[in-house]
């Protein structure tokens, strides 16, 4: 079956199956929890694992609304069922009568638009137009994500309620944010666990692939369909910012340099005494070069090399005052953890050695899989093996338009720790 006929044989069963989301007069279909297991939903937890389900009643299908109840009976929320997923329902609302329509749709957007504009201050006119606009489940739209970069929208929809309330979803969305161009960029392998075909491409107006965006007064070129991710990370906002604020007269390293977000940073003028970016892909490194040069930044050393492998193989006389160390995901779920934990604590070390001493040390992990304390555990190893003190002296996360839930701290993914070498 081919992808465009699954999606659409999708929607076409939903027709017929979500009159529960529509009609309160309906019988919800319902989950209860087992018993020693209601606490963090009790506490607003927003994933109800299978494990953790007692029974099901009323045969809900992939997407349905359902109410989830306690062992007496008792209601602690209505969330979104999903048969293939370990986390087998999502709530979205924690009131009796919330319904995933159009209006449901549309105030969460609202607010999470409101948040941003008016906690946060994005978009920043001539210096920051490209942030997070939707977090999933901290702006209480779980398996939702939406990017503004400059004029354009960037959506994820990485559950299968999603994709069935999809054309409901994008009314709302025109309706709070206007008739903007919107492309969608699913990831493929999240949407494989909710037996979703991929899907990429405009879905409303159209444009060039490639646009430009602004953050932190820098211009970078953003590739919507070839590009990691959605084609950029605004999460790292504000670790870029702190790392060129401690920048100034140093030699620094960018390793995993990406498109050149933190070497831009570090290089602005009057600060880093030189920066070396590195990056395995040849196609990233081509694009860091053109947005150095959008910038008028020169003096970056853009090279093509595995980190590993360029860390090793530095003398003595070539270390750096200041190492930034982002690498990719090497977690994406708990069962790849061990062999993550590994390659951390390999590359912390490495950079740890090609430290001047009282040099800076910029570590980063973007996997969810790995905690903070776990994160901070590599460091202590990596410092052992490369017989450094190291003290942390600032934690960054995230950017803030990249909110957490503290009812679900699983959504604090990014881990930045800044730490002097001695």
């Amino acid at each position: 079956m081919s992808p465009s006929l699954a999606v659409a044989r999708l929607r076409s069963g939903a027709a017929d199956r979500a009159g529960n989301d529509y009609n309160p007069r309906m019988t919800t279909p319902s989950v209860t929890v087992k018993k020693g297991r209601v606490q963090p939903i009790a506490f607003r937890h927003p994933w109800l694992f299978a494990g953790s389900i007692e029974r099901v009643e009323g045969e809900p299908a992939a997407g349905d609304v359902v109410d989830v109840l306690d062992p007496g009976g008792r209601f602690l929320g209505r969330g979104f069922f999903s048969p293939s997923s370990t986390i087998r329902v999502r709530l979205f609302a924690f009131e009796r009568d919330a319904q995933a329509d159009q209006t449901f749709f549309e105030r969460r957007l609202e607010a999470a638009a409101r948040f941003r504009r008016d906690v946060i201050g994005l978009p920043a006119p001539r210096r920051t137009d490209a942030f997070r606009l939707v977090h999933s489940e901290a702006d209480g739209l779980p398996g939702l994500v939406v990017e503004a970069y400059g004029d354009v929208l960037v959506v994820q929809l990485s559950h299968v309620a999603l994709e069935r309330r999809r054309d409901v979803l994008l009314a709302a969305i025109e309706r709070v944010f206007g008739d903007r161009p919107v492309y969608e960029r699913d990831d493929p392998h999240v949407r494989k666990l909710e037996g979703l075909p991929p899907v990429q491409g405009w879905i409303r107006g159209r444009g060039a692939d490639t646009i430009d965006v602004r953050e932190n007064g820098h211009l970078f070129r953003v590739d919507l369909a070839a590009g990691q991710k959605t084609g950029f990370f605004c999460d790292q906002r504000d670790n870029r910012a702190m790392a060129a604020g401690l920048a100034a007269g140093r030699r620094t390293l960018d390793a995993f340099c990406y498109t050149g977000a933190f070497a831009m940073n570090l290089a602005r003028p009057g600060e880093a005494r030189s920066v070396v970016a590195i990056e395995s892909s040849a196609r990233a490194i081509e694009r860091a070069r053109e947005n150095a040069a959008a910038n008028e930044i020169e003096g970056i050393e853009f090279l093509e090399v595995d980190a590993y492998k360029f860390l090793g193989a530095l003398g003595s006389g070539d270390r750096f005052d200041l190492v930034v160390l982002d690498p990719p995901a090497y977690a994406p779920n708990r069962g790849a953890k061990k062999k993550a934990l590994q390659k951390y604590l390999e590359l912390n070390r490495l950079a740890l050695s090609a430290l001047e001493p009282g040099g800076i040390l910029v570590t980063c992990s973007c996997s969810g899989a790995v905690t903070e304390e776990e994160f901070e555990g590599v460091l202590r190893g990596a410092a052992v093996r490369a017989e450094r003190r190291v003290r942390v002296f600032w934690r960054g996360g995230q950017a803030p338009d990249h909110p957490v839930d503290p009812a679900c701290p699983e959504g604090r993914y990014l881990k930045a720790l800044f730490c002097r070498a001695d």
